[in-house]
Order: C-alpha cells, then sequence, then structure tokens
C-alpha cells in the first residue's frame, strides 16, 4: 500500500516539476522576444538572470525522460528559478501575480513558438 501511495505522490511532483519546466521556459523565451524581437528595453541585469533561469531550467530539462521523477535537489532548484520569474514579473515588469499563470501557462509549450520567433529574425 505504501508503495501505491509513493508512487502516486511522486507522479503528482513529476507532473508538477514539468509544469514548472515549462511555465519557466514559456516565461523566460517570452522576455527574449521582447527584448530581441520586438527591440523593448529590458536591463542587462534582468537578462542575464533570465538567462540564469533558462540555462538551470533546461539543464534538468534535458536530462529527464517523460516519465522520470524529479530529485529534491531538482524541485528546489526548479521551484527558486519559478519564484524568481514571478518576482520578475511583478516587481520589474509590473504583472499582476494573479495573472502570471493565465500569461505563461503550466501545459501550454508557448516557448516552442517564441524560439521560432527569435531564431526568424
Amino acid at each position: 500500500m505504501f508503495k501505491w501511495l509513493k508512487d502516486k505522490i511522486n507522479k503528482k511532483v513529476s507532473s508538477e516539476m514539468n509544469g514548472c519546466i515549462t511555465q519557466n521556459l514559456n516565461f523566460v523565451y517570452s522576455l527574449e522576444v521582447k527584448k530581441y524581437v520586438i527591440k523593448e528595453n529590458i536591463s542587462e541585469d534582468i537578462m542575464s538572470h533570465i538567462y540564469l533561469i533558462k540555462d538551470q531550467t533546461e539543464k534538468i530539462k534535458l536530462t529527464k525522460n517523460p516519465d522520470d521523477d524529479f530529485s529534491p535537489d531538482e524541485n528546489d532548484i526548479l521551484m527558486k528559478l519559478n519564484k524568481d520569474c514571478r518576482r520578475i514579473w511583478a516587481n520589474y515588469l509590473g504583472g499582476s501575480n494573479f495573472k502570471f499563470d493565465k500569461e505563461f501557462p503550466t501545459n501550454e509549450k508557448q516557448f516552442e513558438d517564441f524560439k521560432k520567433l527569435l531564431t526568424t529574425k
């Protein structure tokens, strides 16, 4: 019985962390599009933090297969990076905390479209 419960919890956590990866990448790629395609003025300090978030998130993403569990360290890193995305959204860009999840969904890979925009600029 405990194995069943542990497996169920791990599956839920993995689903949440995959959503966190998607949301982080949706956010960072949208900022890259704003800076390099739309030509909005985004400070270099913010962009260097965005690149850090992007690199760490993609590093974890590339090490995972769809059914892999996340380690506690990976969970912590992804949650911290997501919190950083939310802080940049609210404090630097003036976005509403209540709209972050709607703008950058966890279940829709918008970042694939953003990547295309960046390569065709």
